[in-house]
């Protein structure tokens, strides 16, 4: 529902947001880093958070409400059922 608001929006004069792939986000992930294991130079909102999850759009295999998540803590990729609260980070364009 988030993603098709921000389209609706057209957001940033955009409306082809998306939810970023489990591959994608964890492509973001600078294991040089910790806490946030991210580079803050790009994403310093990163910084402020207490649990720095975020969701992506892969679902997981076996597990209809479940899906794959990034955190940027230590750059490691989980699970988690889609009822729980994570950050979004949305990507523009083709996977």
């Amino acid at each position: 529902a988030y993603v098709a608001r921000v389209n609706a929006e057209n957001y940033c004069g955009f409306n082809d947001w998306r939810m970023p792939t489990k591959k994608e986000l964890l492509s973001i992930v600078d294991k040089s880093r910790k806490k946030p294991a991210i580079n803050t130079d790009y994403f310093p909102d990163v910084k402020s958070l207490l649990y720095p999850w975020f969701w992506s759009g892969s679902p997981l295999a076996g597990y209809p409400i479940g899906a794959w998540d990034v955190g940027f803590g230590y750059g490691d990729g989980d699970s988690y059922g889609r009822y729980n609260s994570r950050h979004v980070r949305l990507v523009r364009g083709g996977q």
